[in-house]
């Protein structure tokens, strides 16, 4: 395999009080990777996603992107370039004064690249599977996928190699949630684009994932290939999500 492209190395993160939701974590993401990070709500995964893109402070460890820590200052900008987040909430994280074309333009105002502005979004649009017809609407026009894809063209606009999701389907129906599970396969057929995606949902990371790392204790507690972490499960952790899954759907759904 090739070497990772993304990686959080013995990565510490301390809330007050002393609770640790990141110990000494390690995780990597190889390039045109899916990994689904996995575990109970409150425990970690948004945490880690924020360390990862250099917006939460780390007591300990390191992130590296191509083999090298991110940095601050410069540096950290030109890496946020590269490695996209997408939040869990859509409808929360687009401001409903704002049309749709001015959501997906800010990162490339963010970032100063106005040059081409209109086709970059134009084909942002396209790639997250939005008629551009919907460039003037605003938020509360659109259904909750419609608002997901928004927030998908808005990282896409920058042309990144990665996507750090944060438990993107589960504020949507069953209809957008398998629609937009898919989409995030096809981005990485058509560009390459690696993605971590954090959820509760062992159910899509069976669908989507070529690898599930589960998160317990402020450590990785199991990683390896999707369908042998949910079918052979070696930690009780992944066995009491399997668990829970089951109570509503079967794993292979």
């Amino acid at each position: 395999m090739s070497d990772p492209l993304l990686a959080a190395c013995g990565v510490s993160v301390e809330f007050p009080g002393g609770r640790r939701p990141a110990d000494g974590l390690d995780l990597v993401v190889h390039p045109g990777e899916i990994v689904a990070l996995a575990g109970q709500s409150g425990c970690g995964k948004t945490t880690l996603i924020r360390a990862m893109l250099g917006l939460q402070r780390t007591v300990s460890g390191e992130i590296r992107y191509e083999g090298r820590p991110i940095g601050r200052g410069r540096a950290l900008r030109r890496y946020r370039r590269h490695v996209q987040f997408i939040p869990q909430d859509p409808r929360a994280a687009l401001d409903p004064r704002r049309t749709v074309y001015d959501a997906v333009a800010e990162g490339l105002r963010a970032h100063r690249l106005r040059d081409g502005e209109y086709a970059r979004v134009t084909e942002a649009l396209d790639l997250a599977g939005l008629p551009r017809r919907l460039a003037a609407s605003r938020p509360y026009e659109l259904s909750g996928g419609q608002c997901q894809r928004v927030l998908i063209a808005g990282a896409l606009v920058l042309r990144p190699r990665v996507l750090l999701a944060d438990e993107p389907v589960s504020s949507l129906d069953v209809v957008a949630r398998g629609e937009i599970l898919a989409l995030l396969l096809r981005l990485r057929e058509e560009l390459g684009m690696a993605t971590l995606i954090a959820t509760h949902d062992l159910g899509a990371a069976w669908q989507i994932a070529d690898r599930t790392a589960v998160l317990h204790g402020g450590r990785i507690a199991e990683d390896g290939p999707t369908e042998c972490v949910l079918t052979r499960p070696a930690h009780e952790q992944t066995r009491t999500l399997l668990a829970a899954h089951r109570q509503s759907a079967p794993v292979h759904s």
